[in-house]
């Protein structure tokens, strides 16, 4: 605004600029009288004597030099609307420390199991195809695919099993980026088996659970019962057929950036029933990464680190301390 006020009360009688019906409601519940204006208008209307007041961004009412004929504000949020920053290589090229540091890794250093991988046609050793890919299969103790979830194709009888493929080395995705590729290496072939529709795979020691099905979403608990957040995002890193989470407060924390990325090998334990995480007490502040790259090359200097701060013996049938 061009003149002080204290309370949002002070707008009465005042002419302030609202970009849409439900701003204009808001302002006249105020006693102020709302004028509708482009942004392009906002700034001409100012110095012309017609706006008193205007609701816009302080990013963007900066840029244009909304300072200059205003002198007050109030930081109440009314709106909110997306923005994208870009970069030319060059430029980026020339950035240094935190400002270069990438949120994401090179394409195919890890691979989101929902954008990259489900839905996916899966290749094994760059020849057969039994379906696309629906789910992985998890250790949960060392986030290590134990298998990849496929749907065949429909049976006679419109029925599409699901089989289990197992025993391969890497996965990566194919350069169009349509299909799952999966390489036995120096293992035997890759094999495949039925899927049991009884969650079978519970029973097993190490503990698996189904990455999609069951894993995210999962709350993350401390070993002294403090929610860290949900299981948001899990990441594969192919070359080592391990997992990585993101894990936020909420879905809301997620798209803003927030939480921390954590290491598929950090859990001790998980419940099933519950659908909990239980992960070591230190975790919010010694094992959540803030980009997933620092996350993965974590991994990369202690590939198979233990945190030290974990119950001894994880695997052996331990109860969780809140199931």
């Amino acid at each position: 605004c061009k003149q002080a006020f204290t309370t949002l009360a002070d707008l009465a009688g005042r002419r302030v600029r609202v970009s849409s019906a439900p701003q204009a409601d808001f302002i006249e519940a105020l006693g102020a009288t709302p004028v509708l204006s482009s942004f392009a208008e906002l700034l001409p209307r100012l110095r012309a004597g017609q706006l008193d007041c205007a609701i816009t961004g302080t990013m963007s009412g900066n840029t244009i030099g909304l300072h200059e004929v205003t002198q007050y504000y109030h930081p109440m949020p009314i709106n909110w609307g997306l923005a994208a920053f870009g970069a030319g290589s060059r430029t980026w090229e020339q950035a240094t420390g935190s400002v270069a540091e990438p949120v994401c890794p090179p394409q195919g250093l890890a691979l989101d199991l929902q954008r990259d991988l489900l839905g996916r046609r899966l290749r094994i050793d760059a020849s057969s195809s039994p379906g696309s890919v629906t789910d992985l299969l998890l250790d949960v103790l060392t986030g290590r695919v134990q298998g990849v979830v496929c749907r065949t194709s429909p049976e006679s009888n419109g029925h599409s099993p699901r089989v289990l493929v197992s025993h391969f080395e890497r996965a990566t995705l194919s350069e169009d980026g349509t299909q799952i590729v999966v390489s036995s290496g120096s293992s035997p072939a890759a094999s495949l088996s039925p899927i049991v529709e009884d969650g079978g795979w519970r029973r097993e020691s190490p503990p698996l659970v189904l990455a999609s099905g069951e894993l995210q979403g999962a709350r993350v608990v401390t070993r002294d019962g403090r929610l860290i957040g949900q299981v948001r995002e899990i990441y594969l890193v192919p070359q080592a057929l391990r997992v990585l989470y993101r894990v936020t407060a909420s879905r809301w924390r997620r798209i803003l950036g927030e939480g921390g990325f954590m290491r598929g090998d950090l859990p001790y334990a998980y419940s099933h029933d519950a659908r909990r995480l239980f992960v070591p007490a230190e975790i919010s502040t010694r094992q959540l990464f803030p980009t997933l790259s620092a996350a993965i090359e974590n991994w990369r200097l202690r590939p198979s680190s233990t945190p030290e701060s974990s119950p001894p013996g994880p695997g052996t049938g331990s109860t969780p301390p809140h199931p």
